[in-house]
């Protein structure tokens, strides 16, 4: 008895197609081409993402920093105010 699944989907193909070797190599040079341009943008981007982080931390502790000298100030203001001494 011969079941659905033993009918075979997709036709064979022969294990010696012709194959042009000028088509072939145009097609293996774009590959390789295409292949070292994606290897320059992930290295570029690398590069920018290392740099931008570096930029995102320095900015993260300067706003930190005068939100912390703000806070000061204020809390200094707000101690010296009823005591009556001039800052």
């Amino acid at each position: 008895m011969t079941s659905v699944y033993d009918e075979k989907i997709y036709p064979q193909i022969p294990a010696t197609a012709p194959i042009d070797t000028d088509t072939q190599a145009y097609r293996l040079k774009k590959i390789e081409e295409a292949e070292e341009f994606l290897r320059n943008e992930v290295k570029e981007r690398d590069k920018l993402v290392k740099r931008f982080k570096r930029r995102a931390k320095t900015s993260e502790v300067i706003n930190l920093t005068t939100t912390a000298a703000a806070t000061s100030a204020g809390a200094a203001t707000i101690t010296t105010l009823p005591v009556g001494i001039p800052l």
